[in-house]
C-alpha cells in the first residue's frame, strides 16, 4: 500500500524539516495580543492555555505569528510558581495592579478574577529557547524569565522593546497604565475591579 504525501507544508529545503521554523516564532521580546485563555484547556486538563499572537517582535518577520503556552496550576515546590505565573499575566493584561496586590495582601484578601477579560488585550513577553531537561538536542520555546516573562505594555523596563503603536493606543483605556504601590496618582485609564 503506497501513501500519498502532500507537501505543501513542507519547507523548500526538506533537509531542514528538522530545524523547526515555519509558524514558530524566534526567541526575543516584544507585544503579543492574548488571543485565547483556556482555563484548564491543556495538557490533558491539568494546565491553563494561553495562546498569544506576536504583534510587535525583535524579528520583524515573526509579526503575526503564534505561541501558545501552558500554565500548569498545581504548585510541585510549594513555593507559589504557579500562582507567580498567573499574577504576572494578569498583572500585564492590565486586570489589577501592583497596589491592588498590595492591598489585597494588608487586607489578607484573596479576589477572584475573570481571566478571560485578558482575551484580546495586548502584553509584552519574552520568549526564551530551553533545551528538553532529558533529552537537550530537543528545544522548547517558552515564556522567558522562568515563565514569568509576562510585562505590562506601559511598564518602563519594557521602554525600548518592539511595540506596535496602534494596537498599543486603542487599548490602553482598558489596560491602562502601569503603577506601583507607591505610585501616588491614579493610573490614567484606570478601570473598576472586575467584582
Amino acid at each position: 500500500m503506497s501513501f500519498e504525501f502532500d507537501l505543501s507544508n513542507v519547507p523548500e529545503d526538506a533537509s531542514r524539516i528538522q530545524d523547526g521554523g515555519g509558524d514558530r516564532p524566534t526567541p526575543g521580546r516584544g507585544m503579543a495580543v492574548i488571543r485565547e485563555w483556556v482555563e484548564y484547556g491543556a495538557v490533558n486538563g491539568q494546565a491553563h492555555k494561553l495562546a498569544l499572537e506576536l504583534v510587535a517582535w525583535t524579528t520583524p518577520t515573526d509579526v503575526g505569528k503564534f505561541h501558545d503556552e501552558s500554565i500548569f496550576h498545581q504548585d510541585r515546590s510549594g513555593k507559589g510558581h504557579p500562582m507567580k505565573r498567573m499574577t504576572a499575566l494578569a498583572l500585564a493584561a492590565g486586570l489589577f495592579t501592583p497596589a491592588d496586590v498590595a492591598r489585597w495582601k494588608a487586607e489578607r484578601k484573596n479576589p477572584s478574577i475573570d481571566m478571560q477579560a485578558m482575551v484580546n488585550r495586548p502584553i509584552m513577553i519574552e520568549l526564551a529557547e530551553e533545551p528538553d531537561q532529558k533529552d537537550p538536542s530537543k528545544k522548547y520555546l517558552r515564556i522567558g524569565n522562568i515563565g514569568l516573562g509576562f510585562w505590562h505594555c506601559t511598564d518602563p523596563r519594557t521602554k525600548d522593546w518592539p511595540k506596535n503603536a496602534s494596537v498599543l493606543n486603542r487599548s490602553l483605556s482598558v489596560i491602562g497604565q502601569w503603577t506601583t504601590p507607591t505610585s501616588t496618582a491614579a493610573p490614567s485609564g484606570s478601570r473598576p475591579l472586575p467584582w
